[in-house]
């Protein structure tokens, strides 16, 4: 095969392969490199707000188990007698 029977190969449908390869690959680069880790510290950010509300969570499940357990009276049944 000459050179004159390949350049419509490689500046056609070859080429269109290629091209979409290199595309495909930097935007594969692009996402690695940028857009995981900043989704990563958003992620961290989140479980770390989640971990925050939980703890606050467990801390006042905690307190009115011990309010209940020491025999305090609830505010709202007083306020229906």
């Amino acid at each position: 095969m000459t050179l004159d029977q390949l350049l419509p190969y490689i500046a056609g449908p070859g080429g269109a392969i290629v091209v979409c390869v290199l595309v495909g690959w930097a935007v594969y680069r692009l996402l690695v490199h940028f857009a995981v880790p900043l989704m990563q510290g958003a992620v961290d950010r989140h479980l770390a707000q989640v971990d925050e509300m939980n703890q606050r969570h467990s801390d006042e499940h905690r307190q009115i188990i011990d309010a209940l357990n020491n025999g305090s009276v609830c505010k709202f049944s007083e306020a229906a007698k």
